[in-house]
This record gives C-alpha cells, structure tokens and sequence, in this order.
C-alpha cells in the first residue's frame, strides 16, 4: 500500500465517524408552542378579581406555578433543539471539511509525476493531508463535546421541573376530604 492509499484509508475512517444520510435538526424536540399555549391557558385560569380569600389566593399562587413551569419547559425545548441543530451544524461542517482535505489531497497527489521518487514526493502531501484530518476531527470532538455539556445541563433543568411540588401536603383537605387539624386527624 502507497502513502496516498494509506491516506485515503485513514481519511474514509474518519469519514465514517461523521455518520451517512443527512442529519436531523433539533425542530422535532421543540414543543415550545405547545407548551406556551398551555401556559397561557393555565395562566388564564387565574382567579383574578371574581374570586377572593385564602382560596382563591392559593389557587392563584398554584395556577401561576403551573404556569411558569409550562413556560420553562418551552424554554427548554427550544433550548434543546437549538443544541440538536447545532450538533447537526458541526457533523455536516466536518464533513464537509474533511472532503475538502481529501480534494487537496488528491488535486496535489495528480500533479506529481509517476517514478521511482513518486513515494517520496507524496509522502509530505500526505502528511499535511493527515494533519488537516486530525484538525478537523479535534475540532469537531471539542464542539460536540461543548454541545453534550450544554445537553447535560437542559436535562439536568427538565429533572428539576419534574421534582416540582405546588402545595405542602400538611395543608388543604385530606384524602377523605376533610381539614388536616395535625398529625393525627380523625374523623
């Protein structure tokens, strides 16, 4: 095997860790308008100026929870798809980085003329050519690293929303409906 088969050996494996087909944006994560509907349904279910008194102030304080936890899971959505865009954005730059290292590569290979010395004519076409893969794979690792730290962090928000509590169970009726007086009500 040449130096330029060598070369295009190690460059298709690096290819292939790009992946095939064309990548997929974040816009199918992003429920965001779904879930600022809901936040906006919820938010108009407030008790505003037709309802007053310590229930009505706890429904309130309830519903507005509710609702900002509608709103930070859009938030978040967005948050995420953007981050799936961007992963999708840095696969096809380095694909596309990586064929324009092999075009190189290959243009600068055809201008060197065939003969005894053609070998070690290649040889520093080829390693400048291993050199600009090398770049493009760090480079790529290091933004998708960036990106699985950002994702981290989103799903790190979602299991915080999801420890959400809107009321202390010590408080409001019991499971048969009747006031709590302690922690020992009976009927």
């Amino acid at each position: 095997m040449g130096v330029l088969e060598a070369f295009l050996s190690t460059w298709s494996k690096a290819r292939e860790t790009f992946g095939e087909g064309v990548p997929q944006t974040g816009q199918r994560f992003d429920q965001s308008a779904s879930l600022r509907q809901m936040q906006s349904t919820v938010e108009s279910a407030a008790p505003g100026r037709r309802w007053s008194g310590r229930a009505a102030s706890g429904y309130g304080t309830a519903n507005a929870d509710h609702g900002k936890v509608f709103g930070q899971l859009a938030s978040l959505d967005q948050r995420l798809s953007a981050q799936v865009t961007q992963t999708a954005k840095i696969v096809v730059t380095g694909r596309q980085n990586l064929d324009t290292v092999r075009q190189w590569v290959v243009d600068a290979a055809a201008s060197v003329p065939p003969g005894r010395n053609r070998e070690m004519q290649l040889l520093p076409i080829v390693q400048k050519g291993l050199a600009q893969v090398q770049d493009v794979v760090t480079m790529s690792n290091g933004q998708l690293n960036t990106v699985a730290g950002e994702v981290k962090k989103i799903g790190g928000e979602y299991r915080a929303l999801g420890n959400q509590r809107f009321a202390n169970p010590k408080e409001g009726p019991d499971v048969r409906g009747m006031q709590r007086r302690g922690p020992a009500a009976k009927p």
